[in-house]
């Protein structure tokens, strides 16, 4: 839950709510964020690009922007500490915690209390080729070596992280990902370390990294089926007790709504699963694809 002053007080509000409210232009934000790709060598404090992207050798982090942008896409964006004036911020920073929930009021400020999230990009190497997916997202060039990870960590040397968010390209397509993740825990042992993969490594594999990170598995319908789908349930029935969450997120193409509903009946009855329906955008765009209410029903 966020912090939101509004023009009724100080109100509580989620990620969700927020996103029917996200036009921030012109106001002051405070970037929390750091998005480091290592293949690129380049850190952000966004996920939406602004300030711009520096070259990790010379990174020097942005305390405060006036934002350009007239939509936050992005829930990690939206959540920065942000405020239409100065002393809106400083009114939010040392408003009191007990308030009422948000009902849509007009936003004046948002505070994350400084929590910080890190994305982090292993490399572009993936071994699928979904026809949603930017042509320039992925690569298959051979893996980077994980001292290269850690140098990147190191030098972008984020604070105070509340979770760290890794994908790739393929993040498990690298053969020592799971000593990374060991690496990166030893060294943010507060932190909440999540890994976004297709799910194609074999069961054992996905439960020992279940261990050490939360899971996020893409669900893309253009490229499994039932083999896949049995991996998924010994998965499940296998992990044992020492593991963190796991996530089957479905990715919805219009044209494969009748495989993701199957599948969301067939995995429903595990209950400690959690499973999300995420709408796609088309190829080069911003625009959604084309969903009836049927499919809407399903989704998020």
């Amino acid at each position: 839950m966020l912090r939101v002053l509004t023009t009724e007080g100080m109100k509580t509000a989620t990620v969700s709510q927020l996103k029917q409210n996200t036009n921030f232009n012109g106001w002051i934000c405070q970037p929390s964020q750091y998005v480091i790709d290592v293949q690129k060598w380049t850190v952000r404090q966004t996920v939406c690009g602004f300030p711009e992207e520096q070259n990790i050798d010379d990174f020097e982090p942005v305390e405060e922007v006036i934002c350009p942008k007239t939509n936050c896409f992005c829930g990690n964006d939206i959540e920065m500490r942000k405020g239409k004036t100065s002393d809106y911020l400083k009114l939010i920073k040392h408003a009191p915690d007990k308030i009422e929930p948000y009902k849509g009021e007009s936003i004046l400020a948002i505070d994350n209390k400084n929590r910080v999230n890190v994305n982090f990009y292993t490399e572009k190497k993936c071994n699928f080729t979904c026809s949603y997916c930017e042509p320039e997202n992925h690569t298959y060039e051979h893996s980077i070596d994980i001292e290269k990870y850690k140098e990147a960590w190191r030098k972008v040397n984020p604070r105070n992280v509340q979770t760290i968010n890794i994908s790739g390209g393929e993040p498990t397509l690298n053969k020592e990902y799971i000593v990374f993740i060991k690496w990166l825990k030893g060294n943010n042992p507060y932190s909440k370390i999540s890994t976004s993969t297709n799910g194609t490594k074999s069961a054992s594999y996905l439960a020992h990294l279940n261990r050490y990170s939360h899971l996020s598995i893409s669900i893309h319908f253009e490229f499994v089926g039932e083999a896949y789908f049995q991996k998924l349930e010994s998965l499940l029935q296998n992990r044992g007790e020492n593991k963190k969450s796991l996530r089957f997120k479905c990715m919805l193409h219009p044209g494969r709504f009748n495989q993701v509903r199957n599948f969301l009946d067939r995995f429903k009855g595990y209950p400690e699963l959690d499973m999300t329906v995420t709408p796609l955008w088309k190829v080069g765009t911003k625009d959604l694809m084309e969903y009836d209410e049927e499919m809407w029903s399903i989704v998020t």
